[in-house]
């Protein structure tokens, strides 16, 4: 897949745009990203004769924990589990030549609420569960009294926290990016594995096929041929390949074997996913935090407002503008979303 510093240099940009745009808050032009539809993509139509201009990049990360063991399974259905049986994988959908002014974006937003600190840093790495109980602080007037003591968090205002918050899900408005999660109950699907002898899959693998396939749906229906899509994914997540990438492979198949739309995944994917470090690559954060939102949606309701932020931008069916199926893939399928409480 070439050097970890050519991926470096390619996903974490350090300064990319030229042009200044007047109205944008932090220096950077949204022309390029605006004039673009995230379903036509018409102004792209040029590319399509130039093989290899067309790569759109899947950023995906995790929100929960996957089990495996058959201790922790057990764990999981027995009648007073206390085990949180969902895990979320989700993916934004970002071409490459947006790519950049997004992430430069991203980074200097950092450096205007954290003035001083490392956009690049752990200390300022922007993570959905964090974010979240910030604003949830903020909310009930407990900020001043338990906000961090140390680090660039501790000297932000309230306002600044609802600021920052409202500013990450404006880049999604901005980009028009492509949303994809994948809820998996693994609470239910195990129960009903175990229930019909049927083997289980471990739900973070299980998630990435069908992130996957999607993906690949997603190429087809846009480009209409065999152009690529590269998943990068966090390298400390649950999504390291290593000995069980034949068995993801295997699952994978099987998957599709199964689906009304199968898919080729080596004709649109690169083989593997790129790992890399969370806190370096900003459209990585964006996707924990998109993830996370979504997952506020699938356990508290559809209400939730995290959720509705996130809501317009979840890939659609062409046909019915519906996104259950496409971009929030409930497992099992016969699994229900609610206006406020937890799926069923």
């Amino acid at each position: 897949m070439g050097s970890v510093s050519f991926w470096i240099e390619f996903l974490c940009p350090i300064c990319i745009c030229e042009q200044v745009d007047s109205e944008s808050s932090y220096g950077i032009s949204w022309t390029n990203i605006t004039n673009v539809d995230s379903r036509s993509h018409g102004e792209l139509e040029w590319a399509k004769y130039v093989r290899g201009e067309i790569m759109y990049l899947f950023f995906a990360d995790e929100s929960g924990n996957p089990y495996c063991k058959p201790k922790v399974l057990a764990d999981l259905i027995s009648p007073n589990s206390s085990l949180q049986p969902w895990y979320f994988l989700g993916g934004i959908s970002i071409h490459e030549r947006l790519r950049p002014v997004i992430a430069d974006y991203f980074l200097r937003m950092k450096e205007a609420f954290f003035p001083g600190w490392d956009p690049y840093s752990l200390e300022t790495e922007i993570k959905g569960i964090k974010l979240h109980d910030y604003v949830y602080l903020v909310q009930t007037h407990q900020w001043l009294k338990n906000r961090p003591p140390t680090g660039p968090w501790s000297a932000l205002k309230p306002t600044q926290v609802i600021s920052l918050y409202q500013g990450i899900f404006d880049i999604l408005k901005k980009a028009r990016a492509t949303v994809y999660v994948t809820a998996i109950n693994q609470r239910t699907l195990y129960s009903y594995c175990k229930r019909r002898a049927k083997p289980y899959s471990q739900a973070n693998y299980h998630a990435l096929a069908l992130l996957q396939q999607r993906a690949c749906q997603f190429l087809e229906y846009e480009t209409g041929r065999a152009e690529q899509g590269m998943f990068i994914t966090d390298r400390h997540s649950n999504l390291q390949m290593d000995h069980q990438y034949d068995q993801f492979l295997s699952m994978r198949d099987q998957i599709n074997a199964t689906a009304s739309w199968p898919v080729v995944f080596n004709a649109h994917l690169l083989e593997e996913p790129v790992s890399v470090d969370s806190h370096v690559v900003p459209l990585i954060q964006l996707a924990d935090v998109v993830t996370y939102a979504v997952a506020k949606g699938v356990k508290k309701g559809t209400n939730h407002p995290w959720f509705r932020e996130v809501e317009p931008h979840l890939a659609r069916r062409y046909s019915t503008d519906d996104y259950m199926g496409v971009g929030l893939e409930l497992v099992p399928r016969w699994t229900k979303l609610k206006p406020n409480g937890q799926a069923y």
